[in-house]
């Protein structure tokens, strides 16, 4: 943390996470809002996709973008990623092989083409 000493208007925290699991209590919703949501080769517990998804929306709210990258290794992780496309507005950011980074908005509230992801002006992110 001392790299952002001085540099950020909140202090960054370090918590446990169970996927799926007391989401709410612990990190409730109407108190803890984030920009962004950062996941980079979660999907290797292949018996707990499901919460893994549920932790995301719940993490993903409208406002917040999520940038998740993945390499897919086995059909699970395809049968996960089109359950994430059906969660979310996604949008592939970068591919490389079977590696692929994804950014999503929530569908919650949706209103339309609003809540698209879109890449930041001058944004250019390689894999």
């Amino acid at each position: 943390m001392r790299n952002t000493r001085g540099r950020c208007r909140h202090m960054p925290q370090v918590a446990p996470l169970s996927w799926g699991y007391d989401l709410e209590r612990a990190h409730p919703s109407s108190v803890y809002r984030y920009d962004y949501v950062l996941a980079a080769d979660v999907v290797y517990h292949h018996d707990f996709l499901d919460e893994l998804l549920v932790t995301m929306k719940h993490f993903c709210k409208p406002g917040t973008k999520l940038i998740w990258a993945n390499q897919v290794r086995l059909e699970s992780d395809l049968v996960f990623t089109e359950n994430f496309k059906k969660a979310f507005h996604t949008s592939l950011l970068a591919e490389e092989g079977e590696m692929k980074i994804y950014m999503a908005t929530s569908r919650e509230g949706d209103g339309g083409d609003r809540n698209r992801p879109s890449m930041p002006t001058g944004c250019r992110l390689k894999a």
